[in-house]
């Protein structure tokens, strides 16, 4: 049997840049995490990657308070 499972990392920061490198040094994590459990390299594909910017929509006018950065991983499970 086979798994097909999604994970994924979200930061929010004040600049663009933070929150990009944040969500790539947590999601290089997972993934040696991931290895370490003994899922192959080729189970392992991005799926989504982007980085957005937040806004405060209480206010008008809209102001922006951030950005977030999204990175998302579909992991494939052999062997359940």
């Amino acid at each position: 049997d086979v798994a097909d499972v999604t994970v994924g990392v979200t930061t929010r920061r004040d600049t663009p840049g933070d929150p990009a490198a944040d969500a790539a040094n947590v999601m290089a994590a997972v993934v040696a995490a991931l290895k370490a459990m003994g899922i192959a390299e080729e189970d392992l594909q991005t799926t989504s990657l982007s980085l957005s910017p937040v806004y405060d929509y209480d206010k008008t006018p809209y102001r922006l308070v951030g950005y977030s950065a999204n990175n998302m991983v579909t992991v494939t499970v052999r062997d359940i």
